[in-house]
């Protein structure tokens, strides 16, 4: 069966969800880092060894093997090969004190609650919120 993509419209929706939920939870959040590979299917399209870094303005995912499947599977608009967590720094130099890592299934949060409100993004752009717990690392 061949692979059907997200469409990059969806991604974008999803991303929108996931940085209201931030927002909601701490107003001052500057970065997240995904590295479930199920986060990272849904939010980008791809299931590849890697990490997705979420900005409030930006989001890259960072694959570590299979760039060219990554590329080939997915509509996500800035996918980058990785040969380790260093090279992270050099799309993100300031990065900061405080990064939200989140170390399971933060698809599945984002869909908990199903009652949701509205979030305006900061380019007016309203998108669904939901809950979304995280850790400090």
């Amino acid at each position: 069966m061949p692979h059907i993509p997200v469409p990059a419209a969806e991604l974008n929706t999803r991303l929108d969800r996931l940085r209201c939920a931030m927002t909601e939870k701490d107003p001052a959040w500057s970065m997240l880092l995904l590295d479930n590979t199920l986060d990272m299917y849904y939010f980008t399209g791809t299931m590849q060894d890697g990490a997705l870094v979420v900005t409030p303005d930006q989001a890259t995912l960072f694959v570590r093997r299979s760039f060219d499947v990554a590329k080939d599977e997915s509509a996500f608009a800035d996918i980058r090969p990785m040969g380790s967590f260093r090279g992270i720094k050099e799309v993100y130099p300031d990065i900061p004190e405080t990064v939200y890592r989140k170390d399971h299934d933060a698809a599945k949060a984002l869909h908990a609650e199903q009652a949701s409100a509205v979030c305006t993004q900061a380019d007016g752009r309203r998108s669904e919120r939901s809950a979304l717990g995280q850790e400090r690392v």
